[in-house]
């Protein structure tokens, strides 16, 4: 749902389709620098496998998840 939601309004704000992908690319990066990590870029196996042996703070999936949303409702 969040990530058709993100489409939704990308689709809204963005008319021109590829500078949808390069916008949400700067937001990616700015955010991922507002956070401080790239803990929750790429596929975060090596975090999956660690939670699975030690719960981890409700924010790790949360921001996963819409990290993960933003990239591929923008169009990644």
């Amino acid at each position: 749902m969040l990530t058709h939601l993100i489409e939704n309004l990308l689709s809204r704000l963005i008319s021109y389709s590829p500078v949808k992908p390069f916008l949400a690319g700067i937001l990616i990066i700015t955010l991922y620098a507002l956070e401080g990590s790239y803990h929750y870029a790429g596929l975060g196996i090596s975090y999956i496998q660690e939670a699975l042996t030690r719960p981890d703070e409700f924010k790790t999936p949360a921001l996963k998840a819409f990290f993960t949303a933003l990239t591929v409702g923008s169009g990644f």
